[in-house]
């Protein structure tokens, strides 16, 4: 985990000249995005939000970095324009995009590789069974909001090999909606929430909260 987030960065940041402290800014929403990737799903109420690194280092999710807004002030403290702070800004999302675009990639191969190779699920198709909890992908979530979905049935292809699966999930809108996908677009969650292999049943589906 650590290895992978180091070479993305390295990747994202290349050549570019960055202060000290927009280095520390950028790490600390590195590090937000990271530890606020859903780990797995308790289930107990309909409202309950996915397990996070960020719960069991503080208890709670953490949302983003305060922001600050543009105050003519710093025009005279960092000799600095408004024009050029926003753009500096503009930069910084840019960088923070690329990351998650480049970690997301590489973070949801690993845990189908992951649990391909896990001794407690039989099933070859990267380890998905009916009632598991998965990240659906999307490209066009923003950046560290991931969709999740539960598993309702499994589709088989003409070799008996299991091609696609029928997820509950929630729309843009927020109504419940059902989705057929690929086995390819999904991706177990970190932490498998079955005992001895055998699905638990799951009543509701969430979303992480917006980062």
């Amino acid at each position: 985990m650590i290895q992978s987030a180091k070479r993305c960065v390295r990747k994202t940041i290349g050549k570019a000249r960055l202060t000290y402290d927009e280095l520390i800014t950028i790490i600390a929403e590195v590090e937000i995005i990271l530890n606020s990737r859903p780990l797995s799903y308790i289930e107990s109420d309909d409202n309950e939000q996915p397990l996070t690194p960020s719960h069991l280092i503080i208890g709670r999710q953490v949302i983003n970095l305060p922001s600050v807004e543009s105050d003519n002030s710093f025009e005279e403290e960092f000799r600095i324009t408004i024009e050029e702070l926003h753009d500096r800004m503009k930069y910084f999302h840019f960088l923070l995009n690329h990351f998650w675009k480049r970690w997301r990639s590489s973070y949801s191969i690993k845990l189908r590789d992951t649990h391909r190779h896990s001794p407690l699920k039989l099933n070859q198709s990267g380890r998905i069974n009916k009632g598991d909890v998965v990240l659906i992908h999307n490209e066009e979530l923003p950046r560290g909001q991931w969709r999740l979905g539960v598993v309702e049935s499994l589709f088989k292809g003409i070799d008996r090999f299991i091609r696609g699966v029928s997820v509950r999930t929630h729309s843009p809108g927020g109504q419940i909606t059902t989705l057929r996908c690929p086995i390819q677009k999904l991706y177990p969650l970190e932490v498998s929430a079955t005992s001895e292999g055998e699905p638990i049943e799951c009543s509701t589906v969430v979303n992480s909260p917006k980062v």
